[in-house]
């Protein structure tokens, strides 16, 4: 696998395109663009932002970002399927709460139709 940071430099710089600009648009400083060329891998988010900020052709990391792609998508279904989880435990406690606040109402209910029935 080739260098992220060298990749990215000689894409960044045969396409021109300005660091001080690109680190403002990605929400990185100018020192930390610079930063990256120095690091053999960059993560998916980086390079993603990168991309999308510089529209440039990225094509030279394709094997990457497809890689990267489907790890990301791995990790999306494993928490997906543990949200989903999640929210279907909330959704029993929230069904055995609006079980006891029906049952609470119907007790003051028959007690203020006793305090009714004693006045």
């Amino acid at each position: 696998m080739e260098h992220h940071g060298k990749l990215l430099k000689r894409i960044l710089k045969e396409n021109r395109v300005n660091k001080s600009d690109l680190a403002e648009k990605i929400g990185y400083s100018r020192a930390a663009i610079y930063s990256f060329f120095d690091r053999e891998k960059l993560p998916f988010e980086v390079l993603k932002a990168i991309k999308e900020a510089a529209r440039v052709d990225f094509s030279p990391f394709a094997d990457v970002l497809k890689f990267d792609v489907a790890i990301l998508e791995e990790s999306n279904n494993e928490q997906m399927d543990s949200i989903k989880t999640k929210l279907m435990r909330l959704q029993d406690n929230l069904i055995d709460v609006q079980q006891k606040v029906s049952s609470a109402l119907k007790e003051v209910n028959t007690l203020i139709e006793k305090t009714r029935k004693d006045n």
